[in-house]
């Protein structure tokens, strides 16, 4: 039998690559312990190169490149955290837009609209270009995009050998392709996704602008959020946790964001409401109505 070999890449935050063959893991790496830059998102080119070197495996054994989104494209994301605010306009002008709009609309039109446009941007700019760098490294194996929470569900379902049994699967991130989180089926080998949360109800996007909120690096320094939680206590953050517990609910198998804000519009409005809160009792706040929200989540989809 001639092996089947992939080349997984993950071109958003931070980049790397894998290498599959025959459905066993190689090898893995980011680009990021091979460039020494913090959450490096540019193509993870060294990353190929090393895992195929160290399995010795030539370029034109590759059967498939398999990238990790439909829409994710590289972002700087180390220069944009230095920044007091996100002043990508793209990101403004939607955040604004969305505070106009009904959830409905946000979230049948506006999100799928963005995602349509980003998925045309990556296709038409930066496939090229990765297409370009695969083949002056010789790789000419087809190159396939996958929907980024199917790839999470993969990840999950598939790994540890199929089940015989249904098993729920449950993805929760930040952002991709549109989705920030899903609710799926697997059943013989086959994932059936059963519900999608659009990307403007991501409480991970909330968690960041918290982290920006307190002055710390966002796609970063969130852990620091979460280990200063502790410090404060319920009783001590009540007022902070009434702010926190009212921007998300959740409605049986969806959990959805109710501040009618996104990204720059729900950081002016931390900014407002937080005023004079302390730090601590702004990460116990944020880290607890996390826990909350994903804890019922679950078991709404457990008994669902």
């Amino acid at each position: 039998m001639t092996d089947r070999i992939v080349l997984g890449i993950n071109d958003g935050h931070p980049s790397g690559a894998a290498l599959i063959r025959n459905g066993k893991i190689l090898s893995c790496i980011n680009e990021e312990r091979l460039t020494r830059i913090k959450n490096d998102c540019s193509f993870p080119t060294l990353s190929i190169k090393k895992i195929l070197e160290i399995n010795s495996i030539r370029p034109e054994e590759i059967s498939l490149v398999a990238i990790s989104s439909k829409d994710i494209t590289p972002v700087d994301l180390n220069s944009i955290s230095m920044m007091k605010r996100d002043k990508r306009i793209s990101v403004i002008a939607f955040s604004y837009i969305v505070k106009t709009f009904p959830t409905v609309l946000s979230d049948n039109l506006l999100c799928k609209t963005a995602t349509t446009s980003r998925k045309l941007y990556k296709t038409l700019f930066f496939l090229p270009q990765y297409r370009n760098i695969l083949d002056n490294m010789k790789i000419r194996a087809e190159m396939k995009c996958y929907d980024h929470h199917l790839v999470h569900a993969a990840t999950a379902y598939y790994f540890n050998g199929i089940p015989r049994n249904d098993v729920l699967i449950l993805t929760c991130d930040g952002e991709g392709d549109g989705l920030c989180a899903t609710v799926n089926i697997g059943r013989n080998g086959i994932i059936e996704r059963k519900v999608s949360i659009p990307f403007i109800h991501s409480i991970a996007k909330m968690y960041n602008e918290v982290t920006w909120y307190l002055g710390m690096k966002p796609w970063d320094h969130e852990y620091k959020v979460m280990g200063m939680a502790p410090y404060s206590g319920y009783n001590y953050a009540k007022k902070t946790c009434e702010i926190f517990d009212s921007s998300v609910k959740v409605e049986g198998t969806r959990f959805m964001n109710t501040m009618h804000c996104w990204a720059h519009t729900y950081g002016l409005l931390l900014k407002k409401r937080l005023y004079k809160h302390r730090f601590d009792a702004i990460a116990f706040a944020a880290q607890r109505m996390i826990e909350n929200v994903m804890t019922k989540w679950v078991n709404n989809c457990v008994k669902e």
